[in-house]
């Protein structure tokens, strides 16, 4: 019940756009009573679409990943390979994540399938655990669903999923000269095992019904023990294209009309006044009104438009509709966790129109961090068999506009905890190597340096910067005893 597929349907087309929006012209703009059939076509072809609710979901997008999520606690090809193509395809673990906030933005929930490679039949079987890592069966690779595709699903008294069931509608063909073929897949996870389905059009039908009985294939028993899909859930005051719905529906509503007003106003009508009866004036393109005068009148003709008192009504309120969906993000901050952002808000360095953004953007970045979490340790316990207890996901918080300059002043004020903690030392280091590398090398190169560092001595550095000099020496920067030479 919790899925409704028509208004995943139509916030998935005011979120992209195009073509999706364009199919939803005539549920958006009903046909006015005693309205011409032929202007309703004329008027539903002009409409138009200014995205700007997808504008803004696509902003809080690129802020929330302009920095990548990093992973800490575990190491390995595997780790480094995942985070290059987490799906097979050639995605990266950033990327990946951001469709996923993008597809719970269109439905409120976006879910991850971990999937195992397909064993090969033909090669004798693994007979321990090293075999299977060697062979990649236990390279876990991730699936994204789609809200449009996951139609049904079950909790436990916890909230807990314990089952899904998803939709998906293939199309391939195998060459040029071939048709195309499409195929109904329906798949059923659980704890335990695989199920699924499949139907092929016929000639006749292109879609199943009720009636149709789908074929079952063999079911898969995965023996992961616990269900093999996260699910990251937009909590309602998060949930900004659900907010988002309305204003932008009434934005292009209003857009729309006064367009077609300008449209239908840009041609005056020409009004005749006449005696006669019979003849008609040829306009071209055009129309003519022909009204009857009375014995007394006297013949004219001449051109009548709207006054044009309503045009500016009508653009005002495309102006305050339009404002209405940029304060939607505004009004949402009111209702987030200001303390669950993390947020690291000094004043001078912070613009007041940027901190609702950034509370919302603190608890999106929470939503995302701790999905990313499960899923890594879901591969980590249930399919590679490693410890989790320090798996950890950092990074999505670089849209806090604070510069390295800000960052590092803030650490030298920490005087107690750079002179007593060796760790705060390191995890500063770590942090800054990844801020100002992340994009310039790859994550092997990364992980090495973050090794290096953690196998640093800074017992040997001074606790305000630089090294210490050896006991019995005169600092590096100091004259020798007895010679002349500049302090500085």
């Amino acid at each position: 019940p919790t899925h409704n597929g028509g208004r995943i349907s139509l916030l998935r087309a005011l979120l992209d756009g195009g073509d999706r929006f364009r199919a939803f012209r005539r549920t958006l703009f009903a046909k006015n009573a005693m309205e011409d059939t032929s202007l309703y076509e004329e008027r539903i072809r002009l409409v138009q679409y200014t995205n700007h609710a997808g504008a803004i979901i696509s902003v809080l997008g690129a802020l929330l990943f302009a920095e990548a999520p990093a992973l800490s606690g575990l190491e390995g090809r595997y780790w480094e390979a995942l985070w290059m193509d987490c799906d097979g395809k050639g995605t990266s673990w950033k990327q990946f994540w951001r469709e996923r906030f993008r597809d719970a933005q269109a439905g409120q929930h976006a879910w991850v399938w971990i999937n195992l490679p397909a064993r090969n039949a033909e090669a004798p079987a693994p007979t321990n655990r090293a075999e299977e890592e060697q062979a990649g069966y236990l390279d876990g690779y991730l699936v994204g669903l789609t809200p449009e595709q996951v139609i049904d699903w079950e909790t436990d008294a916890q909230g807990a999923l314990q089952w899904v069931l998803f939709r998906s509608i293939e199309q391939k063909r195998a060459g040029p000269a071939e048709p195309r073929k499409t195929v109904w897949k329906w798949t059923y996870i659980d704890a335990a095992v695989i199920r699924r389905w499949q139907w092929t059009p016929k000639p006749e039908q292109a879609e199943p019904t009720e009636e149709d009985t789908a074929q079952e294939l063999e079911p898969i028993e995965h023996k992961l023990g616990q269900l093999p899909v996260v699910r990251m859930t937009m909590p309602a005051d998060l949930w900004a294209m659900g907010k988002l719905e309305d204003p932008a529906i009434a934005a292009c509503r209003a857009r729309n009309e006064l367009s077609w007003a300008l449209h239908r106003a840009a041609n005056e009508l020409l009004v005749i006044t006449s005696k006669w009866d019979e003849g008609h004036v040829v306009l071209g393109h055009g129309a003519y009104l022909k009204l009857r005068r009375d014995e007394k009148g006297s013949d004219s003709a001449q051109y009548v438009a709207p006054s044009g008192v309503a045009f500016s009504h009508l653009q005002t309120d495309v102006a305050s509709t339009r404002d209405e969906v940029y304060r939607v993000v505004q009004q949402m901050a009111l209702s987030a966790d200001a303390d669950a952002a993390r947020q690291r808000l000094s004043g001078e360095s912070k613009s007041q129109d940027w901190k609702a953004t950034e509370i919302v953007l603190g608890s999106y970045a929470d939503l995302v961090r701790q999905a990313m979490r499960n899923t890594v340790r879901f591969i980590a316990k249930n399919i590679r068999g490693e410890q989790v207890e320090t798996v950890s996901i950092s990074g999505l918080d670089g849209w806090s506009e604070e510069d390295l300059l800000t960052f590092l002043d803030a650490a030298a004020l920490a005087v107690d905890a750079r002179s007593f903690s060796p760790t705060f030392r390191k995890v500063v280091a770590k942090r800054q190597a990844r801020r100002l590398l992340q994009d310039e090398v790859d994550e092997g190169t990364l992980r090495e340096i973050e090794t290096e560092i953690d196998e640093a001595d800074v017992e040997a550095l001074d606790p305000l910067g630089g090294f210490r000099a050896p006991a019995g020496e005169p600092p590096p920067n100091d004259p020798p005893s007895g010679e002349g030479g500049n302090a500085e």
